[in-house]
């Protein structure tokens, strides 16, 4: 296996263990602020994913959008995490 195979493949593993994490989250969501949060990281994953499908070997530029992405999706669902784990499943996010 080459090496643009294996990041593909790696990327396309963390993709799918968030999104596992974001049905987990979801569920254990009942205010909408935080259920809005995880279908937002759900897009974006959904986002990534398409682009590393686009690129056959991961371009540098495509690679860099894949990254900013999953990092925002990250993001999303460590804050609704942390929230969950602080303020239980009727947690609110205040912005």
């Amino acid at each position: 296996m080459n090496r643009n195979a294996t990041v593909r493949q790696q990327t396309l593993d963390s993709i799918q263990l968030a999104r596992d994490a974001a049905t987990g989250l979801g569920d254990r969501a009942t205010q909408q602020g935080l259920r809005d949060q995880v279908s937002l990281a759900i897009r974006e994953l959904t986002e990534a994913e398409a682009w590393v499908h686009k690129s056959d070997g991961v371009t540098a530029e495509a690679g860099k959008i894949v990254e900013l992405l999953l990092d925002v999706a990250l993001w999303r669902l460590t804050t609704v995490g942390l929230a969950l784990e602080t303020g239980g499943p009727d947690a609110r996010l205040v912005m």
